[in-house]
């Protein structure tokens, strides 16, 4: 009878164990409840603070209604998103390069060319004329 005696003391034991885990449990889901309420009332004021800002940035300023705003970097540039004006201004950068190169290598052909080729042609032949010395 002892070893049933034991073995009943055990399993009211670990009963008592299982009800203590339930109740921790359930005190857990009520905190946890209880912060999630917290961060919902949290994120609602932050989101009426935030409309608060929005409302106060669209009002004219001192009768303009459109400032533009220098972003906190810059130098920095969205590389995913290239504005019309972006692509435009980089276009015509494109193309006044394009013209002044055309315009320095013409001149180099029509003007320094001549020079550079009759110098070349110049020591060409003197090398050849030293060789048929030789």
């Amino acid at each position: 009878m002892s070893i049933n005696r034991d073995k009943s003391e055990i399993a009211e034991s670990f009963r008592h164990l299982l009800k203590k885990a339930d109740e921790m449990a359930l005190d857990k889901k009520k905190d946890d409840l209880i912060e999630r309420f917290n961060l919902e009332e949290n994120t609602k004021n932050i989101s009426e603070v935030n409309s608060n800002q929005n409302k106060i940035l669209s009002k004219d300023r001192l009768g303009i209604s459109n400032i533009k705003r220098i972003p906190k970097n810059p130098f920095s540039l969205n590389k995913k998103i290239k504005s019309d004006q972006y692509l435009k201004h980089r276009k015509e950068l494109i193309i006044k390069l394009s013209i002044i190169l055309n315009k320095h290598i013409h001149y180099w052909l029509q003007k320094e060319m001549p020079k550079f080729s009759k110098l070349q042609l110049e020591k060409h032949i003197y090398t050849l004329l030293k060789h048929l010395k030789k």
